[in-house]
């Protein structure tokens, strides 16, 4: 009786270790490449196992562009082609559709928590990335105090 109880607690125990974590939607940044200048950056969001990436940056003629990624979310981490797009719709003209332009290859990325993680695009090294925090503090300050825990009912 007593090992069926140890093992109950060693899988209870376990189940705590082995867990997966939602990436928050919304703009990440390449860590390092954040000094208030324009740069590059990514639009994320992460619904069941489907990762959709937007990526802004620039062309080697410093032309802007663009790429979506979309790729399965396996243990926190995806891999997926980089595909650029041209020709879509700008301010002020008809309707018209983009059209794929290639792939830059693959990038592949893996969260390390809801709000960090690392990429690595075609032809570079890995770089750590993070979620863009733009109208709070790191750690607001609404939540610095003297908390009280109550249990009422």
């Amino acid at each position: 009786m007593w090992k069926k109880k140890l093992m109950a607690a060693a899988l209870l125990c376990s189940t705590g270790m082995a867990y997966a974590f939602m990436p928050q939607a919304g703009t990440w940044v390449v860590t390092s490449e954040v000094d208030g200048k324009p740069g590059r950056g990514l639009a994320m969001d992460v619904q069941n196992d489907t990762l959709l990436m937007q990526m802004y940056a620039y062309e080697a003629n410093s032309q802007p562009t663009f790429y979506l990624a979309v790729g399965k979310v396996v243990n926190n981490a995806a891999t997926a082609p980089l595909v650029r797009y041209t020709g879509g719709r700008f301010f002020g003209s008809n309707a018209r559709s983009g059209v794929e332009a290639g792939s830059a290859g693959n990038m592949t990325i893996r969260f390390t928590s809801g709000t960090t993680g690392f990429v690595q695009f075609p032809n570079e090294t890995e770089k750590a990335i993070s979620r863009f925090q733009f109208g709070y503090p790191a750690q607001a300050s609404s939540l610095r105090g003297l908390w009280v825990f109550n249990s009422i009912g």
